[in-house]
């Protein structure tokens, strides 16, 4: 059975090189991206502002992401939270957050992937992946992002 998948590219003899630089770049000759967006993207620093309710996430890429408490509750994706297969979630029913839902208690590491916050009404079961958490950055300069690429719903 073959695999479905872009096509080999050019079969290049005689020039490791040149067939190193087709291997590179099979994705762009081939108009397909082989790349997870964030591949290799990590934050380098975690700083909480309990005061403002907010946390700021410096990348190894350069950027910021500023996440208040209430955003990342509201983006929850526990099972709980944001629901599973055919089952709403409970945010899905609920209009406003109480103070304790946002009231960070902890920051959890889960590996080197992700991070689980607790918070103050005992909730802690939401595991955030850094991939998940980059792609979904709430600035303006990544809001316009995923407006304007291909295949965008936004």
């Amino acid at each position: 059975m073959s695999k479905a998948g872009p096509p080999a590219g050019p079969q290049v003899r005689g020039s490791t090189l040149a067939a190193a630089v087709v291997s590179r770049h099979r994705d762009i000759l081939w108009g397909v991206s082989l790349r997870e967006p964030y591949e290799g993207i990590s934050p380098i620093a975690i700083d909480g502002d309990a005061e403002h309710k907010a946390m700021t996430i410096t990348w190894n890429d350069g950027h910021q992401s500023r996440l208040t408490y209430e955003w990342l509750r509201w983006n929850c994706p526990c099972a709980q939270c944001a629901g599973e297969g055919d089952a709403p979630g409970s945010l899905q029913f609920t209009s406003e957050l109480q103070p304790e839902q946002t009231t960070l208690e902890d920051l959890e590491m889960v590996g080197s992937y992700g991070m689980t916050p607790v918070w103050a009404d005992g909730h802690h079961t939401g595991i955030y992946t850094f991939r998940n958490l980059r792609g979904t950055c709430p600035c303006p300069t990544c809001e316009s992002a995923r407006r304007l690429a291909p295949g965008s719903t936004q």
